[in-house]
């Protein structure tokens, strides 16, 4: 049995204005919301696509699932810059939650930028890309399998990690730091690559051991900055999985560091900075072979 209702970004149309494209002259589309068996899908007027999204699975908090759920949504370009959210009510029902946690995940969205609510015109989908901040580089990469974008994604983020990599040797020239926990950390990491850890463990300790130089910066924006990059690489197996294909080569390049941070200085820097875009293009070279 099917079933259908004709919504906008601000309540059920009238019959007789389907055509109109919205409740006003500035709305942007208008949505017939078709429920069939166990599946919800609704028919863009304005773009002319049909989309659909899946009830949230009864796991984690709803406000958290609902949240997760349209913010990927969104990003996947199902509801594109542009365009207004379905009415809450068929929203809420298509995601099984009631309103007040549909409100609440909205409020969320809200506040990260990506959607934007006016009182008679409804909820307008912003675009992240202006919008949003790199805290979104993780969902990013999580759907990147399904746009083909993984190997892309990758490669920028090691170069945006080899810029920030390049400002925090400078500051080390300028600092010369106290090396001693650099060198504790990088000592870790060659022992884990050599007992033949796994890359989630690499992972852990190569965090360390950038947490430590970052440490040594006494710079809070270069901190806060690398954290965007440190939630991709736990969130993606193959990204870590490249990065640690063969972790005597990571303990090797932490090997020259280590020489490096115990009298910093400057003229190496341009080496130091090659070893790193040479281990970046193999990372990247060994995604493009598995396919990413």
């Amino acid at each position: 049995m099917a079933s259908c209702q004709v919504n906008t970004g601000v309540g059920s149309y009238r019959p007789g204005c389907l055509s109109s494209g919205g409740e006003g002259a500035g709305a942007k589309a208008f949505w017939l919301n078709c429920r069939v068996g166990g599946g919800q899908y609704w028919y863009n007027g304005y773009t002319n696509t049909v989309m659909s999204i899946a009830p949230l699975p009864p796991l984690s908090t709803r406000v958290d699932a609902c949240t997760d759920r349209l913010r990927g949504a969104i990003l996947d370009g199902t509801f594109p810059p542009g365009s207004r959210l379905p009415a809450e009510r068929a929203l809420a029902e298509a995601l099984d939650v009631t309103r007040i946690t549909l409100r609440g995940a909205l409020a969320r969205l809200t506040a990260r930028g990506l959607i934007s609510a006016h009182q008679g015109r409804g909820t307008t989908v912003r675009d992240f890309l202006h919008r949003g901040g790199p805290d979104l580089i993780g969902d990013l990469m999580a759907l990147a399998p399904k746009r083909g974008m993984r190997h892309a994604i990758a490669r920028d983020l090691l170069a945006v990690r080899r810029a920030l990599a390049g400002v925090v040797l400078e500051r080390l020239v300028e600092a010369q730091p106290d090396p001693g926990p650099i060198l504790v950390a990088i000592e870790a990491f060659t022992q884990a690559a050599a007992s033949g850890a796994d890359p989630e463990v690499l992972a852990e300790a190569d965090v360390a051991i950038l947490r430590a130089l970052l440490a040594a910066t006494e710079s809070p924006v270069l901190q806060l900055c690398l954290n965007p990059i440190l939630q991709v690489l736990r969130g993606s197996p193959q990204l870590r999985g490249a990065i640690y294909r063969t972790p005597a080569d990571n303990a090797d390049g932490w090997a020259a560091l280590a020489i490096w941070i115990q009298a910093p200085d400057r003229s190496v820097l341009p080496a130091l900075m090659d070893l790193l875009a040479d281990t970046d293009a193999e990372t990247c070279r060994v995604l493009t072979e598995e396919g990413a």
